[in-house]
């Protein structure tokens, strides 16, 4: 809940993901939706098989009233395998999470 929209809202974004083919994959950060990006959101998308490492950032002001930042998986025409922490051979190769700063 936000009453003067003057502090700035930072959310980062990593997740670990694989896929068996070069399908076009990605993450990204909707503000009050569960599957668009918010146009504040910079985010990066890969189109090649095995693990990978996607990441998005949102820096904004949302507005007065209630908001939320939702994470977004996002998987374009076959099956992606999102992580929250992946391990290759035993060893952990990718964590997932998010991490953001509110002042106020």
């Amino acid at each position: 809940m936000i009453g003067v929209n003057e502090e700035l809202i930072r959310l980062q974004f990593h997740a670990a993901n694989t896929c068996t083919t070069d399908i076009t994959r990605a993450v990204g950060i909707g503000l009050d939706s569960v599957s668009l990006p918010s146009t504040d959101c910079v985010w990066n998308s890969q189109s090649i098989s095995g693990n990978q490492s996607s990441q998005a950032h949102y820096t904004g002001y949302p507005g007065i009233g209630f908001h939320y930042l939702q994470l977004l998986e996002l998987g374009y025409t076959t099956v992606i395998t999102y992580y929250g922490t992946l391990t290759t051979s035993g060893t952990e190769m990718h964590h997932s999470g998010a991490v953001g700063n509110l002042m106020g």
